[in-house]
């Protein structure tokens, strides 16, 4: 009995690990979205002084089974944009990369 006791706290103990780590990862650092209710309409807002990508998923109601649109957009360090997404929706940032330099 002691070792399936044993095996359990083991398990235990890793999975609280992992989980730890998977929640300390996070995939937007700079930008951030912010919505206007008054026009219905998001504003990707960069907080940080370096110019990133960011990497952008909208869904749309009705479309649950369809493909999403993706869209990238380069922002400089402290700016924001206005989203071109108009109605109902969800857009959430799926990925932050830094601008590539130029050549």
């Amino acid at each position: 009995m002691t070792n399936h006791f044993k095996w359990a706290v083991l398990v235990a103990t890793l999975g609280f690990i992992i989980a730890g780590e998977a929640q300390a990862i996070a995939v937007s650092r700079c930008t951030r979205i912010v919505r206007d209710p008054q026009v219905n309409r998001e504003t990707l807002v960069n907080t940080c002084q370096q110019c990133v990508v960011s990497k952008l998923e909208r869904r749309r109601p009705g479309n649950e089974a369809g493909v999403p649109n993706l869209r990238d957009f380069n922002m400089p360090g402290g700016s924001s944009l206005m989203l071109p997404f108009m109605g109902p929706g969800v857009t959430r940032i799926t990925g932050e990369l830094p601008c590539p330099t130029a050549q």
